[in-house]
């Protein structure tokens, strides 16, 4: 059997998804989550790796002969059939949805399997797919100690980055000035920042584009910047964001600093188990409205944050998912006026008992 491989508990679940929508197996390519059910973690790339759940249990794994060492390592405990690179995988295929009576059934993917690859699967093997997403997304949606623990210290980390940009933060610096400084620094805290990655430093009109990443503006005496980061620790991400004011903020830019903190503090107290995350969303995005700023408020209040650093739930009008203790997600209004300046604080914060806790401490109020 495959217990060792993969938790009872975790197996039971999707067992019980599979039987809740009717589908045969679950299909699991190389990802996150994968990572999280058996901790393998695997590069994806253009060769097919796939890891079968069946409704009744039973595992088996699809794989490239080349990487046969680490396979039998990482899958010790279950059927492996693998393939070779000079006729590829969809005879072996075949064989194994034929010894599993999966010829022709409904299979759930997740994400880390290539549309491409199941595409052919589903011409050659007659398979009907679904889109499985939600499947492990949902449990992954609800954090055990340890998870919360090293989200913790992720938060941590990116809290003394925050704090220490503040005493780095000069006007007359290139924005990607600051954005190696921030890289630097996580790094220095032992978080693992994703080369070639780049922290966002959107000063001035900049800051009305939400994912900036040029960094080539250099920073004046009066402008307002906004920067959002966050790195991984021990396969945990944080996200924080802060608006900084290099000199006198304007009249309409402290409007618009009130505006959005006052919606991010009504955003971190309507969290608690038992309402949708939409309606934390609606809360936020009221508070905006009321204030005639909503149509500048152009993106969704906030996405789930763990082992990836967008995850489920998203805090949007659209995501009806009851929130429920040991969530954990962003919440990070924002207000963008085009060529002019753009404000956005956030924090991450765990769904406690009652309510929440936000996990960044770093002030919220940041003038140079």
């Amino acid at each position: 059997g495959s217990e060792i491989m993969i938790k009872e508990r975790h197996r039971k679940k999707i067992m019980e998804s599979l039987e809740k929508y009717g589908w045969e197996a679950l299909m699991i390519g190389p990802s996150v989550d994968m990572e999280y059910l058996c901790g393998v973690k695997i590069r994806p790339d253009e060769r097919l790796t796939a890891l079968f759940i069946l409704k009744d249990g039973r595992c088996f794994c699809v794989a490239p002969g080349i990487y046969h060492i680490e396979m039998k390592r990482h899958f010790c405990d279950m059927p492996l059939y693998l393939w070779d690179d000079l006729s590829w995988f969809p005879e072996t295929m075949s064989r194994a949805l034929s010894d599993y009576g999966l010829i022709g059934a409904g299979i759930a993917l997740t994400a880390g399997i290539r549309s491409i690859d199941a595409a052919d699967i589903a011409r050659g093997d007659g398979v009907i797919f679904y889109n499985g997403e939600n499947v492990i997304a949902g449990m992954r949606q609800i954090k055990d100690a340890r998870e919360i623990d090293n989200l913790r210290i992720s938060s941590e980390i990116a809290d003394k980055v925050m704090n220490d940009l503040r005493s780095f933060l000069r006007p007359g610096m290139k924005e990607n000035e600051a954005g190696e400084f921030i890289a630097a620094k996580y790094t220095e805290y032992g978080a693992y920042w994703r080369p070639g990655a780049v922290p966002i430093v959107a000063s001035g009109p900049n800051g009305a584009l939400t994912h900036y990443d040029e960094g080539v503006r250099t920073i004046g005496a009066n402008d307002v910047v906004v920067v959002d980061s966050g790195a991984r620790y021990h396969d945990y991400y944080s996200d924080i964001t802060r608006t900084f004011f290099v000199g006198r903020p304007t009249d309409e830019q402290s409007r618009v600093f009130e505006t959005v903190l006052a919606a991010q503090m009504i955003g971190e107290e309507s969290v608690k188990p038992g309402v949708p995350a939409s309606y934390v969303d609606k809360m936020v995005r009221d508070c905006i409205t009321r204030k005639g700023y909503g149509k500048y408020f152009t993106h969704r209040t906030g996405h789930g944050i763990g082992r990836e650093g967008h995850e489920r739930p998203y805090i949007s009008s659209s995501d009806d998912t009851v929130l429920e203790p040991g969530m954990v997600f962003s919440i990070e209004p924002g207000i963008y006026i085009p060529g002019k300046f753009g404000v956005r604080i956030e924090n991450t914060v765990l769904v406690t008992e009652n309510g929440c806790e936000s996990l960044n401490k770093a002030p919220k109020k940041l003038m140079i």
